[in-house]
């Protein structure tokens, strides 16, 4: 028949109701930008993950010693002006690589595009804003 649960087995059932849950910590959409080496000398934590950043900003750790890293909570990136030009894509049997993943990894005017195969640095076409909240990379890909 059926046997009755001894008191002792729902204790660790009522310990899952009664304490309360971590807090959940989560990732937003984007990417951190590169700094160029030498330009952080200071270590200063701000953030812990993304969800302690308000709206779009994400929280982002460099690291300035071998213990500790910079983390700040800094503004989404801005895509800078221009179009990407048009590539073709290029059947390879390798796997394409992307030397960037947004405006701010690219030096100067270049942007970051799609390549032919994978994303790149590139000159822009032409300078026009590019639409909001869509990487530049994906606008005019194709």
């Amino acid at each position: 028949g059926c046997r009755a649960m001894k008191p002792e087995m729902l204790l660790p059932l009522l310990l899952l109701l009664v304490l309360p849950a971590p807090p959940v910590a989560w990732a937003k959409r984007g990417f951190c930008p590169q700094l160029e080496p030498g330009l952080m000398t200071t270590c200063d934590v701000r953030c812990n993950s993304d969800s302690d950043c308000q709206g779009d900003e994400k929280c982002c750790h460099w690291g300035c010693t071998p213990i500790l890293t910079v983390s700040w909570c800094p503004f989404p990136p801005v895509a800078k002006p221009g179009v990407c030009p048009r590539r073709r894509v290029q059947q390879t049997f390798a796997p394409c690589r992307n030397s960037c993943r947004d405006d701010s990894d690219c030096p100067g005017r270049t942007k970051c595009c799609f390549t032919g195969c994978g994303l790149g640095c590139l000159p822009p076409n032409r300078d026009v804003f590019p639409q909001k909240h869509l990487p530049s990379a994906l606008i005019s890909s194709y």
